[in-house]
């Protein structure tokens, strides 16, 4: 079997990964291709996913559950919905079927569609987020703005919002301010994903750095020369941005927080399938107990890195309920190792290890391979991390009017000091333990 790379990836259930991935016209399925899809996901399932306490022996249970809506689809789009509502029975994230297209387009930034990030409401759908630049931007539609009908049907799901380049789309809208409700014609069309890391000084030793992924569009060059501009500005106090940051390679997050952790600096733990079942055998334990395993090993995430503009001043974090995989690992390693203080809403507590592996017929499965559990022992799947201060407004074009970043700079100043940077202490020996796993589970790709 080829190596696939490992990734962290939000696999959130929400309207904007809909959105911010290219729907194109429906791609007929025949019943043998379902039945090889199938096929593959079952032995994929059995034999690599891992998430603890989780029963996958009970996929066909589930899957017979949603197999009268299986067998009714014709089309790929409708098929993967169904499945995947089969897979959510299992109630854990990183677990589901992708279809051709979107296994395509999970490696690009560039979409088809009108370019919205959007969250359901009994009214409609709320616009979370308008791509700038985007069909939607062009069309004049605005972050707050709320979609009351799709081309004159009521705005229960984003599906509508999808469809062939050049095409149009009728919007009824309400607009944010609640005053203006008309009529927006969006022509959908090519619009890129990708959003660049920003770094804004605020007033003279204080900053805001956004990172918007740690997925595809992470730009280490990047992030490494404004870290040089924080170290320039001699920034003391830095507000990290990590709201609708739905996560992404494993790798990209050790290399953010190395600008953050010295080299070496343990996070937290991955427990794999080989690692709870080496627990069980040689302890008796509990091998669904993830924190008690993460207690026991010795094999944990560590940061890889030495960086020569590693910050040194104090640092917060704001997050929101889009805020998951990765950037929860990221804002719990800077509140336990650096004291940082967390603004703005509870995180999605999505977090486990995960991969994609072809199936057939460029069909992709996204599958659990570990779970993970902090340095000071938090599971973190299921579990939203909750901020310190909540804050619940979107998120302004200029942080200067940020209500978050505001917050934010207010706690770094009357907060208790911030964790010292100091390298981590030589291992002290320990007592005889059972042998580590061959590798970190998951944390290489």
């Amino acid at each position: 079997m080829r190596k696939v790379s490992e990734v962290l990836y939000a696999s959130m259930v929400l309207a904007h990964l809909l959105l911010l991935t290219a729907i194109a016209h429906a791609q007929p399925i025949t019943a043998e291709t379902k039945d090889a899809v199938i096929a593959k996901l079952r032995q994929v399932v059995d034999e690599r996913a891992y998430t603890s306490g989780v029963d996958f022996e009970k996929l066909d249970q589930h899957l017979a559950k949603h197999k009268d809506a299986i067998d009714r689809t014709v089309d790929a789009r409708a098929f993967s919905t169904a499945v995947n509502k089969a897979l959510r029975e299992f109630e854990i994230s990183h677990l589901r079927l992708l279809t051709p297209m979107t296994a395509t387009n999970r490696r690009t930034t560039e979409r088809i569609g009108i370019g919205v990030a959007a969250r359901k409401t009994d009214e409609g759908l709320v616009l979370q987020e308008v791509v700038e630049g985007g069909p939607a931007e062009t069309a004049g539609l605005r972050q707050g703005d709320l979609v009351l009908k799709i081309d004159g049907e009521p705005a229960s799901s984003t599906e509508p919002l999808g469809g062939a380049e050049g095409s149009t789309v009728r919007l009824t809208v309400r607009r944010a301010d609640g005053d203006t409700t008309e009529d927006v014609v969006v022509t959908r069309g090519k619009f890129q994903t990708r959003k660049p890391e920003t770094l804004v000084i605020t007033s003279p030793g204080r900053a805001v750095l956004r990172i918007p992924t740690f997925s595809v569009g992470y730009d280490t060059r990047a992030i490494e020369t404004l870290f040089k501009q924080i170290k320039d500005e001699e920034v003391q106090e830095l507000v990290l941005d990590l709201r609708s940051n739905g996560g992404g390679r494993v790798t990209n997050l050790n290399h953010l927080l190395s600008f953050f952790l010295a080299r070496d600096t343990e996070v937290g733990t991955n427990i794999s399938r080989t690692l709870a079942r080496r627990y069980r055998e040689q302890t008796q334990g509990d091998p669904t107990d993830a924190v008690a395993i993460a207690k026991w090993t010795k094999a944990n995430f560590r940061v890889r890195a030495q960086q020569a503009n590693r910050f040194t001043g104090r640092v917060a974090v704001l997050i929101d309920r889009n805020s998951a995989s990765a950037s929860e690992i990221a804002a719990s390693a800077l509140r336990e190792l650096r004291a940082a203080p967390l603004v703005g809403a509870p995180s999605a507590g999505a977090v486990l290890v995960s991969t994609h592996l072809p199936l057939s017929d460029g069909w992709e499965l996204q599958f659990p391979l570990s779970d993970y559990v902090t340095i000071k022992g938090v599971r973190l799947e299921a579990h939203k991390i909750q901020p310190d201060a909540t804050v619940t407004a979107p998120r302004a074009k200029e942080p200067a009017s940020d209500e978050a970043v505001a917050k934010a700079f207010e706690l770094l100043g009357t907060a208790r000091p911030q964790a010292p940077l100091v390298p981590p202490a030589p291992p002290v020996p320990a007592p005889p333990a059972p042998a580590a796993p061959e590798r970190e589970p998951a944390m290489a790709p």
